[in-house]
């Protein structure tokens, strides 16, 4: 509770009034409890909207190439190797474009990957080989270029395939 008190000065030149106030402890209690009830409430609303965001449809980022690519990739890949991240990304690109029964599997892995719990990094390398390929900054050799398939060795169904990257073959051929 804050005390106005108003002082009267006679001087010369007329009357003048001075305001004073004397601050008391309820003031700040006051004031404290403001900005703590300020707090609350932002961070109640930082919560609702994070938890509205996590169930959001993913449906239209599941048809995106580039993040078709990049669950590939994700789901993929069996070691932290960028030239491995690097071929799934191209094959998986060349059989959504190649094909439109790619599109189905894509969403599916695609949908599993993006509403559920993902490891941020692995998921930031994803996209950063998808990013890599389709840009044209990483350019693979010239036997994985035209790769729309990707099978763990032993690919005994792809005896002709030329491009291997530790233990994964890519070939062309109907993407599964």
């Amino acid at each position: 509770m804050a005390t106005i008190r108003t002082v009267r000065d006679h001087r010369d030149d007329g009357i003048s009034t001075h305001t004073t106030s004397t601050t008391t402890y309820s003031f700040w209690w006051e004031l404290g409890l403001g900005i703590a009830v300020s707090i609350g409430f932002i961070l109640f609303a930082c919560h609702r909207q994070a938890a509205s965001a996590a169930t959001t449809d993913v449906a239209p980022l599941t048809a995106d190439p580039r993040n078709c690519a990049a669950a590939a990739v994700y789901t993929k890949a069996t070691a932290d190797d960028w030239l491995q991240r690097a071929a799934i990304a191209q094959a998986s690109l060349n059989a959504f474009n190649a094909s439109s029964t790619a599109l189905g599997t894509c969403r599916k892995r695609a949908g599993a990957v993006l509403s559920g719990s993902r490891d941020t990094i692995r998921w930031r390398n994803a996209l950063d080989a998808v990013d890599a390929v389709a840009s044209g900054d990483f350019v693979l050799p010239p036997a994985c270029l035209r790769a729309t398939v990707v099978v763990p060795l032993p690919a005994t169904q792809w005896p002709g395939a030329q491009c291997v990257v530790r233990d994964l073959v890519f070939a062309e051929g109907t993407p599964l």
